[in-house]
């Protein structure tokens, strides 16, 4: 059982099931698995797929606003964090 299940094992269950119910539908969806989030900017940095300890504000907002004409990642719950 990971530390979050532990922690927080309400809301790891409300996260479960919003994820399990959106994956479950016919929308195009793109659900971002993140890490601890850290203010900083945007500067290129970013690791996709990568289960790293921090991302910057900065990272998260371009990675979610690039999604927006994508189709990359529809239908998938990458994993990003700031590139070490």
């Amino acid at each position: 059982m990971t530390l979050f299940k532990v922690i927080a094992r309400s809301s790891y269950e409300d996260i479960k099931a919003t994820g399990e119910l959106i994956a479950g539908s016919d929308l195009d969806w793109t659900l971002v698995r993140i890490p601890f989030l850290k203010d900083g900017p945007a500067d290129g940095g970013l690791a996709v797929g990568s289960y790293g300890m921090k991302l910057s504000r900065g990272h998260l907002a371009k990675f979610r606003f690039d999604q927006v004409p994508s189709r990359e990642f529809v239908r998938a719950a990458p994993g990003i964090a700031d590139h070490l």
